[in-house]
């Protein structure tokens, strides 16, 4: 992040935190926070910030939120508006090991509710998302140097058109390629990535276990889902939809899990054949990735949050900064 642009932020955040405890933005509003994956130090090579936060940073976040909302679950905060200040509700997508091993101790520590949505399909086998793969093969691929290689086989498989450089913001514009394509053939076009450009896919044990699940649920870990195969909604048919959607909210609950009542879009995406299925399934709401809070005039089946990571969020001031945008934000939707 430009220092100049930072030290903006920060400032705004700062006084931001102050200008709420006096005149209290976020009476009658609520906010979810969305996490990924939590890690110990920063990760080696490229990879995609969005997707974590550091252990001292989720403590810190943990902290500042709980001076200054009531964080509950986000069965209650959906159900519920009997609270003496606004609710916050704490979220992590996909089923990353990492939050059993680096969030759920810190959550323990601080006696605070979370709700993890899951990847049914993935769970406690050796698969890796799509997204984790792209940017493993292009880490590989600069270790190596076959980023000529890397960039040709997917500028014929996918149309990728951008530049044949491997740094984040290609690596981004690749992803988001790939989030177009028809969801049953990712897999052979990442497995044959590996193949045509001879890099070793190594065995991951990257995602939950259903004993860890069982575990956290046992200790006021709620679990949500996030879909069979984290498919975007959007871009299949109605019925992959309802067996996204149905079909884990049933394998979930079919393993003696408590399955929260709000679930999770994969990517964000919605459709309203999506919201029926998810009513159908018998929710009470579903969250995107849209920035902003949620009030009594919120859609339950399209509650906004606040996507979160390390980068912008690793000092309280930038964290309120966020929060700032979420206000903004939302004030812009109505």
């Amino acid at each position: 992040m430009n220092l100049a642009k930072k030290y903006i932020k920060k400032t705004i955040g700062y006084f931001f935190k102050y200008y709420s405890l006096i005149f209290k933005p976020f009476k009658g509003r609520n906010i979810i926070i969305m996490y990924h994956r939590v890690i110990e130090n920063h990760m080696s090579g490229i990879y995609d910030v969005a997707m974590f936060v550091k252990k001292d940073t989720l403590s810190m976040h943990l902290y500042e939120l709980s001076k200054h909302f009531d964080i509950v679950s986000l069965d209650t905060l959906v159900v519920s508006s009997n609270s003496s200040r606004s609710m916050c509700a704490i979220t992590f997508d996909d089923g990353w090991q990492d939050n059993y091993t680096h969030a759920y101790p810190i959550l323990c520590e601080y006696k605070i509710p979370a709700t993890i949505f899951i990847t049914v399909n993935m769970i406690g086998t050796d698969k890796d998302f799509w997204f984790h793969c792209i940017w493993d093969l292009a880490n590989t691929a600069l270790i190596q140097s076959k980023e000529q290689l890397f960039f040709k086989y997917f500028s014929d498989s996918i149309k990728y058109d951008g530049e044949f450089l491997i740094n984040e913001a290609n690596i981004n514009l690749l992803a988001t390629k790939f989030k177009y394509v028809d969801p049953e053939k990712i897999d052979p076009l990442i497995n044959n990535a590996y193949y045509q450009l001879d890099i070793q896919k190594n065995e991951s044990n990257n995602l939950l276990k259903w004993e860890n699940i069982l575990e956290m649920n046992d200790n006021g870990i709620n679990i949500g889902s996030h879909g069979m195969n984290h498919y975007i909604l959007t871009e299949i048919d109605d019925d992959s939809k309802s067996h996204e959607i149905i079909e884990s909210y049933d394998i979930i609950n079919n393993k003696g899990i408590k399955v929260d009542s709000v679930f999770s879009y994969p990517n964000g995406n919605w459709d309203y054949k999506s919201i029926d299925y998810v009513k159908t399934a018998g929710y009470k709401g579903a969250v995107t990735t849209s920035l902003g809070f949620n009030d009594d005039d919120s859609n339950p089946f399209v509650l906004n949050r606040i996507p979160i990571h390390d980068e912008i969020s690793n000092t309280p001031s930038l964290l309120w900064y966020r929060l700032f945008q979420c206000y903004i934000s939302s004030l812009t939707k109505h």
